[in-house]
């Protein structure tokens, strides 16, 4: 907890005290910015900024700033002073993975105070995937492990030079079409009718999208697509407790089609490794069945991680994270394992004032469950996620049939 003590540090500045009788003094820029944070109660904003103000051993004897360039611990940091105010400085440079930065001659850190969800949502990437490492980053920008026809090792070296990839999004806005080579085996694709090409590439865009934000995740990035959430689960045999995942679940919505395409029945408490049919994400990965208080659920649990010796050789090793989470399962009465989106529980507890839910996981919940939505689903028959009348009215009848 943080208050305001009465006194005035010179140029306007603000002194603050937390409750351990620490004191900080707060630039004048960011004067009004704290004080409405105060006010508002959200002292974890102030830790935030907080953590970025300069320490005591950080200036001259006569309280004046050292010019960065006179001091080497400084020597090589971005200078993000031309970006203009404060906080666009501190975004660019967390959104470029940078551990550092200079503003106005001073050195600032890219920590961002809260959960791993907040840090994703509100910056992009999580303080655990910064890596700071800019040859790293020069291969991101350059190439990528998916997109380039080159050998792995001429690939790698191609991007850690720094020869620009003029090619590197070509796999997001003309994708191969990866999804024509799952579905059929016969026809040869150029031989298809020019619309269904077009359909074909368009399905593929997302294994792409996938892969791109994995790859900017691994090399410190922020990811472009929001592929990857912070999971609201841990593997059963995790003992950090604060051990974080990452989740495809919304991302990944063929997941489940691809896991039951495999044909494997396991029993509760089995697992086996599968292998991704594209390879550009999960790869060879696991998934288990489980039961668990919201009831029976697939686990899928995989590292994502690049062999720089042998599959992608670039000189410095990514930061690998791990992806897990469950997909939960329910018979609705027809024999068959659907995918479940709310319990019965959940879906009663539904507030359709606050609207605190996902409306197209509630309307695929909805369907499951029986209830006819004609005018919330496309021509394609899909559900169109837009909370409305029907939808509205649709729960309602469900929370009153359950009173």
């Amino acid at each position: 907890m943080y208050k305001s003590i009465k006194v005035e540090a010179e140029h306007n500045e603000l002194i603050l005290e937390n409750s351990h009788g620490d004191k900080v003094i707060i630039p004048a820029d960011k004067r009004d910015w704290v004080k409405q944070k105060l006010s508002d109660g959200c002292h974890a904003c102030i830790d935030s900024l907080v953590e970025t103000l300069p320490i005591a051993n950080q200036y001259a004897g006569d309280g004046s700033w050292f010019p960065s360039w006179m001091n080497p611990h400084n020597w090589g940091v971005t200078d993000y002073t031309d970006k203009g105010d404060f906080n666009t400085a501190y975004s660019s440079a967390r959104k470029a993975g940078e551990k550092v930065f200079l503003y106005n001659n001073k050195r600032y850190n890219t920590d961002y105070k809260g959960t791993p969800q907040q840090q994703l949502k509100e910056t992009g990437l999580t303080n655990k995937q910064i890596t700071g490492n800019k040859r790293l980053k020069k291969v991101y920008k350059n190439t990528t492990p998916y997109t380039s026809i080159l050998p792995p090792l001429i690939q790698g070296l191609k991007g850690y030079a720094g020869f620009e990839d003029k090619n590197r999004d070509i796999d997001v806005e003309n994708p191969f079409p990866i999804a024509y080579y799952l579905e059929n085996n016969q026809k040869v694709f150029r031989d298809l009718p020019e619309e269904e090409q077009k359909r074909y590439k368009e399905l593929s865009k997302p294994y792409f999208k996938r892969a791109d934000d994995a790859w900017a995740l691994y090399t410190g990035n922020s990811q472009r697509f929001k592929t990857f959430e912070i999971s609201n689960h841990k593997p059963s045999n995790s003992k950090n407790k604060d051990d974080y995942y990452y989740s495809l679940n919304k991302s990944y919505p063929e997941l489940l089609e691809f896991i039951e395409k495999e044909g494997i029945n396991l029993k509760i408490g089995e697992s086996k490794q599968v292998e991704e049919p594209t390879g550009l994400v999960l790869r060879n990965f696991k998934i288990g069945r489980g039961q668990d208080e919201k009831g029976d659920y697939i686990s899928y649990y995989d590292i994502w991680n690049l062999n720089p010796s042998f599959e992608f050789p670039i000189p410095e090793q990514g930061k690998p994270f791990e992806i897990y989470d469950r997909i939960y399962t329910k018979d609705y009465g027809d024999g068959k394992q659907k995918r479940m989106y709310y319990t019965d529980k959940e879906l009663f507890d539904l507030d359709v004032n606050k609207k605190n839910f996902d409306t197209l996981a509630l309307q695929k919940e909805l369907v499951n469950r029986g209830y006819k939505l004609p005018k919330s689903t496309k021509e394609d028959g899909s559900l169109d996620g837009i909370w409305g009348d029907e939808t509205k009215s649709a729960l309602l009848q469900y929370q009153k049939s359950k009173k």
